[in-house]
């Protein structure tokens, strides 16, 4: 009897890999904290503004909770920012075909960046790290 292929669902991904888009949460979540305290506006507000509680805005600013796209939407008349705003850099982190085939030190390792990258304190500083990174990376070629 031949064994059936195992499908791959959300939480039986093959140990040894990331999972598709695991970045693109705890990016658009440190962008509303960072326009937040940018605008000195509390968690409390913007949570009752997309109708969630401080505590699940909190969950959505670290990364662990995700954002319908009506909530985005909301989002961005608030800050009266464009939706862009949210995705700025996807494309840079996700050329391909948006699957991150890596072992488990690499996905240590790209965590320890990934958060590295979030805990900068401004959009240059960040462009600044890509651009460090992508220097070492043709330097080593």
């Amino acid at each position: 009897m031949r064994e059936q292929p195992t499908e791959h669902l959300p939480g039986n991904e093959p140990k040894n890999r990331v999972r598709k888009y695991d970045f693109i949460n705890p990016l658009i979540g440190h962008r509303i904290r960072m326009l937040r305290q940018e605008k000195d506006i509390s968690r409390s507000r913007v949570a009752k503004h997309i109708n969630k509680t401080s505590k699940q805005l909190a969950a959505i600013e670290s990364g662990n909770d995700d954002l319908t796209a009506q909530e985005i939407y909301k989002l961005c008349s608030f800050f009266a920012v464009e939706a862009s705003y949210f995705f700025i850099d996807l494309a840079e982190m996700n050329h391909g075909n948006g699957e991150l085939a890596i072992n488990a030190h690499q996905a240590k390792e790209l965590g320890r960046l990934f958060d590295s990258y979030l805990n900068l304190p401004n959009r240059d500083m960040q462009k600044s790290l890509v651009q460090l990174a992508e220097s070492v990376a043709q330097a080593d070629m």
